[in-house]
């Protein structure tokens, strides 16, 4: 990880996807599921993650949208960590966090 300076004079952080994933599972945001987690108990630990939560709520909504940010789409990522759950399962994980205000 380093800071770089950009064309526009900001300083920025450029780190590797590993450092990235390093960092994801320390604050919890990369955490394979429990085998047979449903959406109520992933949308509870999500939760739990404090300020962490609302990076974490963001892939689960692009998931059940079926599309993130530039073209990124989350759900193959995550079909890693959840692969017996469907778009409706992350819909319903979704519909959760959002009822929280997440």
């Amino acid at each position: 990880m380093k800071l770089v300076k950009t064309a526009s004079g900001k300083q920025t952080v450029k780190m590797s996807k590993s450092e990235w994933e390093e960092m994801g599972r320390k604050a919890g945001w990369i955490k394979v599921a429990i085998e047979g987690e449903t959406p109520e108990q992933a949308a509870e630990r999500i939760i739990a993650m404090g300020p962490y939560a609302s990076m974490a709520a963001n892939d689960i909504h692009a998931c059940a949208e079926g599309q993130g940010a530039f073209g990124y789409n989350p759900l193959n990522e995550f079909q890693k960590y959840y692969p017996t759950w469907s778009r409706e399962d992350f819909k319903k994980c979704s519909d959760i966090l959002a009822s929280r205000g997440l």
